[in-house]
């Protein structure tokens, strides 16, 4: 699929899923869209629901889906251990905390995980993060912060994208040292998405708002 226009694309009930991808996207910056695909295993494609986002920076829709009969509490304990896992760039990584200033996963420090942090200037910005969007009430924002750079040993200021994961009501994060600020290369980030998998069958695909392919992991 990967290079290949699938605006036309239709699953076996007919509906032109990449399309309504673009079409959740550009209405809404994101959203769910449910369809049948080919599962393992299984004679008949199976009925699956895909979360799709837009990513402004580089025109792209990243989704992940789920087959229905799949959709367990051990799916978003998967989910969470993939992001925990993926790594972008040199130093790049994504952590997730809560609305109620809770630290759900930090891979670099998982002394962290599980706390609260209200009033923290050594960890400020799981509190930041949720103020945040809370007062602009949107989808992400950036937050500004200093927190200890292990290359440097020192406090350093830091930019980080903090985004809203509605399914499960996550704020996911990813930042850089002002410092270390460099252009994205786009291909360390799409290496990212495509070796992420999770549970049984998961895993990311890119789209851009055109309808083209730009990764998919699995040969269909």
């Amino acid at each position: 699929l990967n290079g290949k226009n699938l605006y036309n694309f239709k699953d076996k009930s007919g509906k032109k899923i990449f399309k309504e991808f673009a079409a959740v996207c550009k209405a809404n910056n994101e959203g769910f869209v449910d369809y049948v695909w080919p599962k393992p295993g299984f004679d008949k494609p199976q009925a699956k629901v895909s979360y799709v986002k837009l990513f402004k920076p580089f025109n792209w829709v990243i989704g992940t889906g789920a087959y229905v009969d799949d959709v367990t509490k051990k799916l978003q304990q998967e989910a969470l251990k993939s992001i925990s896992d993926m790594r972008y760039g040199k130093s790049g990584y994504f952590w997730i905390n809560d609305f109620d200033y809770k630290m759900v996963m930090h891979p670099i420090k998982p002394s962290l995980t599980g706390k609260k942090f209200i009033n923290t200037p050594k960890v400020p910005f799981v509190q930041l993060a949720a103020d945040a969007l809370k007062k602009c009430n949107c989808d992400k924002t950036y937050i500004k912060y200093k927190f200890y750079n292990p290359a440097t040993k020192k406090y350093e200021f830091k930019v980080s994208l903090v985004i809203v994961f509605k399914p499960f009501n996550w704020i996911i994060g990813t930042g850089a040292y002002i410092s270390d600020i460099t252009p994205i290369i786009k291909k360390d980030a799409l290496k990212a998405v495509k070796n992420t998998k999770f549970g049984k069958s998961g895993y990311f695909w890119v789209n851009d708002m055109n309808y083209k392919m730009i990764m998919h992991p699995i040969k269909t």
